[in-house]
């Protein structure tokens, strides 16, 4: 990658870092690239597997991973630039504290289903994310904004930014803004 980020990576780079005062975190599922794997444990941030104990070690390579970022990243650009459209995670805001986001977020990584066998819930997947938001009711839209979770950042299923948010204080409905996000750099260089 160049010096100097492309417009996709500008343009994600205002949405992620809009407030310095929270914190902003990825969680990114190594599940779906081994090259993200690679990525998450040489990109010099503060990361953690939502796994802990055997999982985190036997699913290493196939586990959603909280990672801190930093504006000044050149690993979080390279990601942006190579992995945004690609269904790799999803990003949130809130407690500067990483251990009190981690918590929040490992709460939802198992769910129940009406006959109450126990299911992973993909959260973390643009994917699943985007489906879920749009059949939830009140009280499932809740835990979104539990624990200082304050916004969310989801790749639309064109390659836009829907940033999420809650209106009220209740958190039982959602505000989505549709944010348009450059193609990557290569797309907009095709004839």
């Amino acid at each position: 990658m160049s010096q100097h980020p492309s417009a996709r990576v500008q343009a994600l780079l205002r949405l992620l870092f809009l407030n310095p005062d929270e914190g902003t975190y990825a969680v990114l599922d190594a599940a779906r690239s081994a090259n993200l794997y690679d990525w998450i444990g040489r990109c010099g941030l503060r990361t953690q597997s939502l796994y802990s104990g055997t999982a985190a070690v036997t699913l290493a390579e196939q586990a959603p991973y909280l990672v801190r970022l930093q504006a000044d990243s050149a690993h979080l650009a390279h990601l942006l630039e190579a992995g945004w459209g690609q269904s790799l995670g999803v990003f949130v805001w809130g407690s500067p504290r990483f251990e009190d986001v981690r918590i929040q977020l490992k709460k939802q990584l198992v769910t129940r289903n009406a006959d109450g066998r126990r299911h992973y819930f993909r959260f973390y997947d643009p994917r699943v994310a985007r489906a879920f938001l749009a059949t939830a009711d009140a009280p499932g839209l809740r835990w979104w904004f539990d624990g200082g979770i304050k916004r969310w950042l989801l790749e639309s299923a064109d390659g836009d930014a829907l940033l999420v948010h809650r209106q009220g204080n209740t958190g039982a409905q959602l505000a989505v803004h549709r944010q348009h996000v450059p193609p990557p750099l290569h797309d907009a260089l095709a004839p």
